[in-house]
């Protein structure tokens, strides 16, 4: 088979016989794991084979490059690895045994959509499908190399949220990729943060395509499909994909860039909806999107929006006055709670807080910001409704007063009632005192998994208020508990900033030891050249990486401080004074890093 040694696998560029790509740090010693194809493995005559850019349980995407037009590509390949093998270094794949008509079956629904795919390759919406062939009895795709951040990557730089006139200006022309997608026959079904690429137009741009039996569950490959962004249909297999599918994850991801929250999962939903945007987001939307997002987020696909070009319309003013009678009788997801005081850093992106309500709290229906139901022109029935609310609240009022938790001093004014914090350690997670609490005191209870080698998992090991603390009925506590040893598969830093590997090596809540390298001109100034342990090693989670950061060119070489990360942010620990020793013109970047860690620490 062809082969090419001296391209850098990492970036494409020509390295000759050097060990360590002078472009961007690659280690041309390693070598690619099996069963992907070995770096520098040529197909079709003209495509060679980089590293691994992304893979599920259907396939690979490889980064690669067309000698012909000397330009990267992606090139996808067909390797359900569950079901089929290939041996190192050779180029055909072998479905594994018993599993030859499940491989041909899958293979063909691979080759037609990727056909239908470079259909649509002139679409300025869509990332371009160059080339479809069949060749080692599998399927390759090869598409253009465009866009190297996605939304998730984009958000984080951008303070995690995003204001509604941003969402408009960069993600609703998605809805015309979308609506090609959808008109070619197809449905996506994994329209996430993840998928979505800021490409070189400025736009953004889906990808991620798989065949269907990657997005729906209890197939025989494993499935792919995002908790938060996948439709109640993607879980149930007597259920179809239909373009409401895709209306569903598209509008999911919207509530996460206005939120900074991922919304919760279609099947907790379909048991229990309690989806709310907080009123401090939905104050900032208009009415006419909260009713938009009410339509695409129904659980159920017969009563959701049905198609992208009808989700778009209802974002709009016209679009809310003509499609209002026909959601007047939706079901009544909440949109927005004005009760709701969560803050971006209560809810992760990878929903790993969760605040305990009591089940018996009903549930707040609410199409525009402040009101249910429409306004009536009717007086009378009106000053009887005012009158009839008059009356509840007096009710009301007396019955917190006889039950204690409001009383009168002699000033004639009221003070909440005062209650002793309860001990919360050492109980699980799902321990009934903590739902008794909500419901007895009104606490605004969080659960905030952290890794721990010595608390066993889901016991609950830090509160944020000390047991026997006298507090307020209504206060916010934050409970944290062990989620047990994890472990960390390191990628690749190399090549990336300095400000680049604090965030990402941040967010695997590892810590860092930062070392300034001598840089005699083979290495870019603030980039990471080396990394301890290796790239592809597996730790546990709160291990310490050295990274070696090329220093300005004649500089020495010299230790910083360390630099530590969690789930929710990165802490620098090392001072400034140091960073900008080692670093000099990042100081800026660092210090704005700190400020957005600190403000939703805050």
């Amino acid at each position: 088979m062809g082969f090419y040694k001296n391209l850098c696998p990492g970036c494409m560029n020509e390295v000759g016989d050097a060990e360590v790509c002078p472009f961007c740090g690659f280690d041309l010693k390693a070598e690619q794991q099996s069963p992907f194809l070995a770096y520098g493995s040529v197909i079709a005559g003209k495509y060679v084979i980089g590293d691994v850019l992304e893979q599920n349980s259907e396939g690979v995407t490889y980064l690669g490059l067309d000698t012909i037009t000397n330009n990267c590509v992606r090139v996808r390949e067909f390797l359900p690895f569950e079901i089929c093998t290939r041996e190192k270094n050779e180029l055909k794949i072998t479905p594994n045994t018993s599993y030859d008509i499940t491989y041909e079956s899958l293979r063909k629904d691979f080759l037609s959509m990727w056909h239908a795919l470079m259909k649509l390759k002139n679409s300025d919406n869509l990332i371009s499908v160059l080339d479809v062939f069949e060749a080692n009895n599998t399927v390759y795709a090869i598409a253009e190399a465009d866009g190297n951040m996605t939304l998730a990557d984009y958000l984080s730089e951008n303070g995690n949220t995003l204001s509604w006139d941003t969402v408009k200006e960069k993600l609703l022309p998605v809805t015309d990729a979308l609506t090609e997608i959808n008109n070619a026959g197809l449905v996506h079904g994994c329209i996430s943060p993840d998928t979505l690429f800021l490409c070189g137009n400025g736009k953004f741009k889906p990808w991620g395509f798989s065949i269907r039996d990657e997005r729906k569950a209890e197939r025989v490959i494993s499935t792919d499909i995002r908790p938060g962004y996948a439709a109640i249909e993607q879980y149930a297999n007597d259920m179809q994909l239909t373009p409401a599918t895709d209306v569903y994850g598209f509008c999911a991801t919207l509530y996460r860039c206005v939120t900074g929250s991922v919304p919760i999962d279609a099947e907790i939903r379909s048991k229990e909806d309690t989806l709310s945007i907080p009123a401090e987001y939905a104050k900032e939307l208009p009415d006419y999107v909260l009713h938009a997002f009410l339509g695409a987020m129904q659980v159920q696909p017969k009563t959701r929006t049905q198609d992208i070009q009808s989700f778009k319309f209802s974002l709009t003013r016209e679009g809310y006055e003509s499609l209002k009678a026909k959601q007047n009788g939706l079901n009544s997801t909440v949109l927005v709670d004005p009760l709701s005081d969560i803050k971006p850093g209560d809810l992760n992106s990878e929903q790993k807080t969760s605040t305990v309500v009591s089940s018996s709290t009903p549930a707040i229906p609410v199409l525009k910001k402040d009101a249910v139901v429409e306004k009536k022109n009717n007086t009378a029935a009106t000053i009887l409704m005012c009158f009839s609310i008059i009356f509840v609240m007096i009710i009301f009022f007396i019955c917190l007063v006889l039950t204690g938790i409001i009383t009168i001093n002699t000033g004639g004014t009221s003070t909440a009632q005062v209650v002793t914090m309860p001990d919360f350690t050492n109980r699980s997670k799902d321990d009934e005192a903590i739902v008794e609490a909500a419901e007895k005191y009104g606490f605004n209870i969080t659960l905030q998994p952290a890794s721990s080698s010595t608390v066993s998992e889901d016991l609950i090991f830090e509160q944020s208020i000390a047991a026997g603390t006298q507090v307020a009925v209504g206060t916010s506590l934050i409970l944290t508990y062990s989620k047990g040893v994890s472990t960390v598969t390191l990628p690749n830093f190399i090549g990336m900033t300095f400000t680049e590997s604090v965030y990402y090596l941040g967010r695997l809540n590892l810590s860092y030891n930062i070392v300034e390298k001598k840089n005699t001109g083979s290495g870019t100034a603030g980039q990471v050249a080396s990394m301890t342990p290796a790239a592809g090693s597996v730790v546990y989670e709160e291990t310490e990486i050295t990274l070696e950061i090329w220093g300005e060119v004649g500089g020495t070489d010299s230790s910083s401080g360390t630099v530590t990360g969690s789930d929710t942010g990165s802490e620098i620990t090392s001072s400034d004074s140091i960073l900008d020793s080692i670093y000099g013109s990042l100081s800026d970047s660092v210090s704005s890093l700190r400020d957005t860690i600190e403000s939703f620490l805050n």
